[in-house]
């Protein structure tokens, strides 16, 4: 015989299932009123292809990451998911076809969750190699989640690159918006110190961290190749000005020249270039976050 320890656990496990579908009939009733968005495929409207790619069953856990066929896979499934719902909602007056939606809602649910699962290693790795001052990983966890979960709504798996790629951007993005947020309730809320005590240091520590941060950005843009940079940009940036690994000393334009066997103005102009790419997708990161 159960204890009542578990018929406890039972008769929660059902009540929070009750919610749960409860919470899902009504998002269900609400789509059938305004349909949701999805990304169009050509693939949609063929009959043999849409057997094909709704006939996969991927399975993922927290150890695994996707590859890119399974990932496109889980976009097809999610989005086609999205246009059944919207079909049913544009050809259907009440709640006659309620049962349906809800159904293929839940499944829309179960496919969004698989990839977001299937990528969260982008988000752990991404966080523990970030270094922005007085921001818990905690909060870097919780953003870089929310943005994975965001990107993965607007990913367009036809227009041919990774979503991986497409993730990292609005990762380090929700990072860097997370840093400023921090950084301006620290201006706001700064606490003064008391007379008596020893001389203030906010505004010096305020300053290291605003140069730190900017240091941090500019990294996160070159280490992860945001501007799109040739692979003889990048080595004269790095050989330049040491992003990759800060131990060295930074090369001066006729030292680079001289390994690269380039000349000194061909160097500037390589790094003016490239440094003027770098500069358009930061000045793009903060025009977003504003």
């Amino acid at each position: 015989m159960e204890n009542t320890e578990q018929i406890s656990n039972k008769h929660i496990n059902l009540v929070e299932k009750n919610i749960m579908d409860f919470e899902l009939k009504a998002r269900a009733i609400a789509l059938l009123e305004s349909p949701p968005q999805y990304i169009d495929n050509p693939a949609f409207y063929d009959e043999k292809q849409i057997i094909e790619f709704m006939s996969h069953d991927i399975e993922v856990n927290s150890e695994m990451s996707l590859d890119s066929d399974q990932s496109n896979i889980l976009f097809l499934q999610m989005n086609y998911t999205k246009k059944r719902i919207c079909d049913i909602a544009n050809h259907t007056k009440g709640l006659s076809q309620l049962p349906k939606v809800f159904q293929l809602l839940r499944q829309q649910e179960q496919l969004c969750a698989k990839i977001v699962q299937g990528n969260m290693g982008l988000v752990m790795a991404m966080a523990k190699y970030a270094n922005y001052h007085n921001v818990e990983f905690s909060d870097l966890l919780s953003e870089g989640s929310m943005a994975l979960l965001r990107a993965a709504e607007k990913f367009d798996c036809g227009m041919g690159y990774k979503f991986s790629t497409y993730a990292c951007r609005a990762i380090l993005k929700s990072f860097s918006r997370t840093a400023k947020k921090q950084y301006r309730y620290r201006n706001l809320f700064a606490v003064q110190l008391e007379s008596g005590m020893e001389k203030d240091d906010y505004i010096d520590t305020q300053r290291i961290d605003t140069d730190n941060q900017r240091v941090n950005e500019v990294s996160d843009i070159f280490n992860n190749n945001l501007a799109d940079l040739t692979g003889t940009e990048q080595e004269v940036v790095n050989l330049r000005f040491s992003l990759k690994d800060q131990n060295n000393k930074p090369m001066t334009l006729k030292q680079v020249g001289q390994q690269l066997g380039l000349s000194k103005e061909r160097i500037r102009q390589i790094q003016n270039k490239a440094l003027g790419k770098m500069k358009v997708v930061a000045e793009q990161q903060f025009s977003e976050m504003y």
